[in-house]
């Protein structure tokens, strides 16, 4: 039998986790989303960009099984060791990519020799459903080829 003393601290747990629920629906929904309908890496170097301007999460979306075929480098974080040359703008915001099973690749016959995403100490990101694949890393460098990570970094899936 339930005292009444069991029902506050039940009552109170449920309200906690309602207000949580609450404030995670409303912190995504404060967010801005970007759903790209095509495979241009330019499409996705322009979402980044866009991003990487508000104050807000942002949430890029690709096209499902798309491929992001990256050519061309762009400055990446500088660092003593290894390639500063990044494929994509540098996450310097909160960003989610929700890959719907994308791909995001250096072109095997690209000039350049880069990595493919540069995550800054002011940034945050959380790729889900995406596949990173054909980054360029030195035989002397110990920083990554795919993703270089200095601030917020979470992969699922």
């Amino acid at each position: 039998m339930f005292n009444r003393r069991h029902l506050t601290w039940a009552a109170v747990l449920v309200s906690l986790l309602m207000i949580g629920g609450i404030a995670s629906m409303t912190s995504a929904q404060d967010g801005d989303i970007i759903t790209l309908t095509d495979d241009d890496p330019q499409s996705l170097i322009g979402a980044i960009n866009d991003a990487n301007a508000s104050s807000v999460l942002t949430i890029i979306e690709l096209m499902p099984d798309a491929t992001y075929s990256l050519t061309d480098a762009r400055d990446g974080i500088s660092l003593d060791v290894g390639p500063t040359a990044v494929g994509l703008p540098i996450i310097e915001s909160m960003i989610r990519i929700t890959g719907n099973g994308a791909t995001i690749e250096r072109d095997l016959e690209a000039e350049d020799e880069f990595r493919i995403m540069d995550v800054s100490s002011s940034g945050s990101l959380l790729l889900e459903d995406a596949t990173i694949r054909g980054g360029y890393l030195t035989p002397t460098s110990s920083v990554g080829g795919a993703i270089q990570n200095f601030g917020t970094l979470q992969i699922n899936g």
